[in-house]
């Protein structure tokens, strides 16, 4: 890159140049302040967490008649493959991997992110006051809903091991927003 201005780029990948580096853009979004709003729904929410579960099983084909998830967004090949991911991503997988790790002893307190009402309650049913979350009535593309989003994804890295959904930016996101290095496994390849 030879231009001395400032370059916008979008896309759906990390960039891969001279001009950045993966460590260079967590910096920058680590040293962000979130608004108070943000800082206050993360607040109320127990911590610390032995362990953070993000489940991202929202999209692909059956899930087309939202206006995020729509045909329109993508091509078939890439419908596709978010409906493998999100088949990967069910709430199921998550619940025996946790399982394993509460019979190792090492995940007595839960934080729990995930895009459906179904997927907390099978949490609460199955760990009880064990898996906290983030309160919300909101599963949208809405304004409040993306603070409480933000939320999610700052609490999700204060856990020192992360069980994340493959293919999925926010499960990214939350790794860059961690203060610390942090063990993770993802769903569909590790569990």
């Amino acid at each position: 890159l030879t231009w001395a201005g400032d370059l916008y780029a979008r896309s759906a990948y990390v960039l891969n140049c001279s001009g950045t580096s993966w460590e260079a853009e967590n910096a920058f979004l680590q040293g962000l302040t979130p608004v108070s709003q943000v800082r206050d729904l993360v607040a109320s929410v127990p911590a610390p967490n032995d362990l953070s579960v993000h489940v991202r099983m929202v999209g692909g084909a059956k899930d087309a008649h939202l206006s995020y998830e729509s045909t329109d967004n993508w091509t078939e090949e890439s419908q596709a493959e978010i409906g493998f991911w999100r088949n990967k991503s069910h709430f199921s997988a998550f619940l025996k991997r946790v399982e394993a790790l509460r019979a190792q002893g090492e995940a007595d307190r839960i934080f729990v992110a995930a895009d459906t009402p179904e997927a907390y309650r099978a949490f609460k049913a199955t760990f009880g006051g064990s898996a906290v979350h983030l309160h919300r009535e909101l599963y949208d593309r809405s304004s409040e809903q993306l603070a409480y989003a933000l939320a999610d994804a700052i609490l999700l890295g204060r856990a020192p091991r992360l069980l994340g959904s493959t293919w999925s930016s926010f499960t990214e996101l939350a790794l860059r927003l961690a203060p610390a290095p942090l063990a993770h496994e993802m769903s569909g390849k590790d569990f």
